[in-house]
């Protein structure tokens, strides 16, 4: 009986291993992938790893690593192509890309092919493609998307202040994924910029992307930029006047002065007349008796 139950098992084993020949099926991208053994009792195709991650983000300016993993590869090699260009980028573990940004790191136990890019900039947003030289065309498409965090400055457009005052830079930065270094700069008349740096009397370091300007002058009138990356600046002007007062308020002042000089000396005459009334090269008051 013993006997009989050995011979029926391994009669099993043999008609069951026989009925595998290499089926396959189709991914939701309709990538053929290959199951089961062959009658070699081994893999005949590579295939995609169905956990292999095919959508990327990452922020500007950051690095990121598309993964491609191939099982069963054999004697084939994988390839990574940027598709809105159709450049070969990497072949098998070779590098062919000049851009120093790019490189390729091959796993061999892993099977595993990583393109990393460095320092990602909005234009490496796109396809990538990870192909196998198989005889019918054998590929898988990685998306990636760069973040631009967009910037913020309290008080802009302009910012409006009297000589001798304290006036506070502000930078906010929305959407950032990563904790992201505030630069700020100061443009000068010919365009050319000057990072902001501190100046024990003039401009001190409040906070992470925050700055004081101390008592203004003409000097410190411009325009301000912060920045965490080339492709994203938020701008402010900064205007200086002189004395404590603003220019609405010295103008309230000179339209009342005027007003009621005016109507004084109007007060006698008794044909139609139109007079303006101007104060430094601007027109104060109209008036019609």
């Amino acid at each position: 009986m013993e006997m009989f139950l050995q011979n029926f098992v391994t009669i099993f084993i043999i008609i069951m291993a026989s009925d595998v020949g290499g089926n396959q099926r189709r991914d939701t991208d309709g990538m053929v992938i290959y199951v089961g053994e062959g009658g070699g009792g081994m893999f005949n195709t590579p295939y995609f790893d169905q956990e292999m991650v095919t959508n990327y983000t990452v922020q500007v300016g950051h690095s990121v690593k598309l993964s491609c993993i191939v099982r069963q590869i054999g004697s084939k090699t994988v390839s990574w192509v940027r598709k809105f260009d159709s450049a070969i980028l990497s072949v098998d573990d070779m590098l062919v890309t000049f851009d120093d940004r790019i490189s390729i790191d091959k796993v061999s136990y892993l099977s595993q092919w990583s393109l990393n890019i460095k320092s990602a900039v909005p234009s490496d947003s796109g396809q990538y493609e990870c192909q196998v030289s198989t005889e019918h065309k054998l590929s898988k498409i990685v998306n990636l998307s760069v973040m631009v965090p967009s910037l913020a400055i309290d008080g802009s457009p302009s910012i409006l202040a009297s000589a001798g005052s304290n006036i506070t830079l502000k930078c906010t930065v929305k959407g950032a994924s990563h904790a992201t270094n505030i630069s700020w700069f100061y443009q000068n008349v010919d365009g050319s910029k000057n990072r902001l740096k501190e100046d024990k009397e003039k401009i001190v370091q409040t906070g992470p992307g925050s700055w004081m300007l101390v008592r203004v002058g003409p000097d410190s009138a411009g325009n301000y930029s912060c920045s965490t990356h080339t492709s994203n600046t938020a701008i402010v002007t900064i205007n200086v006047v002189d004395g404590e007062r603003i220019p609405e308020a010295m103008l309230e002042e000179e339209l009342k002065s005027y007003s009621s000089s005016a109507t004084n000396c109007l007060s006698a005459v008794t044909f139609p007349l139109w007079i303006a009334l101007f104060t430094t090269g601007r027109m104060i008051l109209l008036l019609k008796p």
